[in-house]
């Protein structure tokens, strides 16, 4: 049987924490955000294993790693999950402890993880939006020093 797999995500790491179905937890296992290195442990689990992980800004990379390795990435909502698994003594192996129990549990508070498809379009615009902004600070900022030294600006603009 596959074990249920928490994983709290950082910056630069995540822990990772199985549980089997009996409820017992294996030891935690920290992996760099490198991308071999979070490859090579991703594919070493079994195949379609089921990995819960909290929602956060850089979580889609670890999402698409993940079904790159041919596992379920369960997206939790973190204001949901911090709820559910309450207690104040928090640390990065008991979070990750918590998703997987909640991800054994059924009771994992999950968020849509959008296809890869549609991530991968969000992706190109927010890279054309952000090009976009670029230019338009270079075109204010040349308004501003047309205006600083007092160049009249026609209508073309």
């Amino acid at each position: 049987m596959q074990p249920f797999i928490g994983c709290d995500a950082h910056k630069q790491y995540s822990v990772f924490v199985s549980v089997n179905h009996q409820g017992q937890a294996s030891r935690p296992v920290r992996v760099k955000h490198d991308r071999d290195l979070h490859r090579r442990y991703l594919d070493q689990l079994p195949p379609r294993s089921e990995i819960a992980l909290e929602a956060t800004g850089h979580s889609y990379g670890l999402v698409y790693e993940m079904e790159r390795a041919g596992q379920i990435p369960h997206l939790a909502n973190p204001l949901e999950t911090k709820k559910r698994m309450g207690g104040t003594h928090k640390t990065d192996s008991l979070d990750a402890k918590g998703l997987a129990i909640l991800l054994r549990n059924g009771t994992l508070p999950e968020s849509w993880i959008p296809p890869g498809e549609l991530r991968d379009q969000r992706k190109a615009l927010e890279e054309k939006n952000r090009e976009l902004a670029g230019l338009l600070e270079l075109v204010y900022g040349e308004l501003a020093l047309a205006r600083e030294k007092h160049v009249s600006i026609g209508s073309s603009f």
